[in-house]
């Protein structure tokens, strides 16, 4: 019972601490809706998005934390494109999917951008999961997709002929080993 009382103390006490610390708003100078953001250590970070006035897409960075950012837009061709997820493998070599199906890649840190080799029926892409620098899943509205090459390619899970058009868009992928992975997404879809 003492042990009890003792941690409810220590819970009412830190609750009653001074004001939590708050969030500051930093102007960055776009009205993009941004969708990831991803910092790589204390200095280095990314964020991306897009909207209704982006055409191409919009993934921003900084290399002095947060405190300016350098943005790069018109990534393709497609209007209101949005960048959904990131994934970055080191300083140079980011992938990124899009709302429109586009999976992009850069080698430079982000300057260049290069729209991948993808194959599957995929209408949208929202979420990214590597599990090293070679296997690794995109997954959206549509098919998931996987690369065993780092992202240089992407194929379908679903077999040729099936119909996945039925399929809930998928908002999170991840996965336990190269068999074994989760999708969830709208309308409490949940599968595995």
């Amino acid at each position: 019972m003492k042990h009890r009382l003792l941690v409810v103390g220590v819970l009412l006490a830190s609750a009653s601490c001074s004001n939590p610390p708050g969030w500051d708003a930093l102007p960055l100078g776009t009205s993009a809706d941004f969708r990831a953001i991803l910092f790589t250590d204390a200095d280095h970070g990314f964020i991306a998005g897009g909207g209704y006035n982006i055409t191409g897409g919009l993934i921003g960075r900084t290399a002095d934390g947060g405190k300016t950012w350098r943005f790069t837009s018109n990534l393709t061709d497609r209007q209101r494109m949005s960048v959904q997820a990131l994934h970055v493998f080191d300083s140079g070599r980011i992938i990124a999917a899009a709302g429109s199906g586009e999976i992009l890649q850069t080698m430079d840190g982000g300057d260049l951008w290069a729209v991948e080799v993808r194959h599957g029926r995929v209408d949208s892409l929202s979420s990214l999961f590597f599990l090293d620098n070679r296997r690794g899943w995109a997954a959206g509205h549509g098919d998931v997709l996987r690369t065993d090459d780092g992202g240089d390619t992407w194929t379908p899970l679903t077999p040729e002929g099936v119909d996945v058009s039925y399929r809930a868009p998928i908002r999170a992928v991840q996965f336990q080993d190269e068999r074994r992975g989760w999708a969830a997404g709208m309308q409490a879809s949940l599968l595995r």
